[in-house]
C-alpha cells in the first residue's frame, strides 16, 4: 500500500489499521470479509469492528448475498464530507471552549488563528466579551475583504442581537469602498447600539482591530496571508484603549 496514502489518512484521523482496510477496500471494490483482511494485513476479526463503524459513517455500503456479505468502499468524496461534518462541529463550539479556557492569572497570551475560517472564529469570540462593550477600528481592505461583507452585517446584527455596544472607528479613505460594496452597515439605526466616526485622513492603518474585556484582536492586511491574532493582556489592552480614544475625540460623529 502507499505509505503516503496511509500516512494521510491517519493524519485525517483514521487510525493506521483503519486507514489500512479503507484504502484496501477501495482497491477491491466489492469484497467479502477474508479478501479484504489478507490485503490489509490485519485479523477478520479485527477488521469486522472497523467494517461496523464505516458502516455507521456511511463510508462503505454492504449487500447480502447467498448469506454472505459483502463490502464495497463509498466514494471518497463520503470522507471528504465526513471530515467537513467533524471541523464544522468543532469550529461550532471553540467560542465556548475559549469561554472555558483558563489562564494562569496575569499573564498575557498570544494566540495565531490562520486562513479565512480563523478570522471568522476570531470575530466570533467577541460577541462573548463579558464587558458587553467592543471598540473597533475596522479597516476595510483588511477586515472585509477576506470575509465578506455579508458575514460583517450578520456579525453587526448579532452585536445588537447581543445588546453589545459597539464603537466603531472608521477610516476617511474607506468611505468609497464602503459605498461601491453595497456594504448595509454604512449607517447606524437609532436601535442598533452602535456609534460611527469617521477618523481624521492621517489615521491610516493597515490592520482591523477589535478591542474587548482586556483582549486586542488584530487582523491581517490584505496583501498578506489572512490570520488574526489575539491578545490578552490588561496592560497592553489599556495602552490601545487610551489610543483609541484619543483618536475617537478627534473624529468626526455619523449618525443615521
Amino acid at each position: 500500500m502507499d505509505t503516503s496514502i496511509l500516512s494521510s489518512l491517519s493524519e485525517a484521523g483514521l487510525s493506521e489499521k483503519e486507514a489500512r482496510v479503507y484504502v484496501a477496500m477501495l482497491e477491491l471494490g466489492e469484497s467479502s470479509i477474508i479478501p479484504i483482511a489478507q490485503r490489509a494485513g490485519i485479523k477478520r476479526t479485527t477488521v469486522y469492528n472497523y467494517l461496523d463503524e464505516f458502516h455507521r459513517l456511511g463510508l462503505i455500503s454492504v449487500t447480502i448475498r447467498n448469506q454472505r456479505q459483502f463490502y464495497r468502499a463509498a466514494s471518497p468524496t463520503r470522507l471528504q464530507d465526513l471530515l467537513r461534518e467533524r471541523l464544522s462541529k468543532v469550529e461550532s463550539i471553540v467560542p465556548t471552549l475559549f469561554s472555558l479556557y483558563q489562564q494562569e492569572e496575569g499573564k498575557p497570551s498570544v494566540q495565531m488563528f490562520e486562513g479565512v475560517e480563523g478570522i471568522k472564529t476570531v470575530f466570533q469570540l467577541s460577541l462573548d466579551c463579558a464587558g458587553k462593550k467592543i471598540d473597533a477600528m475596522p479597516v476595510h481592505a483588511s477586515g472585509h475583504s477576506h470575509v465578506g461583507d455579508a458575514f460583517i452585517t450578520s456579525y453587526l446584527d448579532q452585536t445588537k442581537k447581543k445588546k453589545i455596544a459597539y464603537r466603531s472607528l472608521r477610516l476617511a479613505g474607506d468611505a468609497a469602498a464602503y459605498t461601491q460594496s453595497g456594504y448595509e452597515k454604512v449607517l447606524p439605526t437609532p436601535d442598533d447600539n452602535r456609534e460611527i466616526r469617521v477618523a481624521p485622513e492621517w489615521f491610516t492603518p493597515e490592520s482591523h482591530i477589535h478591542m474587548y474585556d482586556d483582549t486586542v484582536a488584530i487582523f491581517s492586511q490584505t496583501k498578506e496571508k489572512p490570520y488574526a491574532m489575539l491578545i490578552t493582556s490588561k496592560s497592553y489592552h489599556q495602552t490601545m484603549q487610551l489610543f483609541f480614544e484619543a483618536i475617537w475625540n478627534q473624529s468626526s460623529e455619523v449618525t443615521a
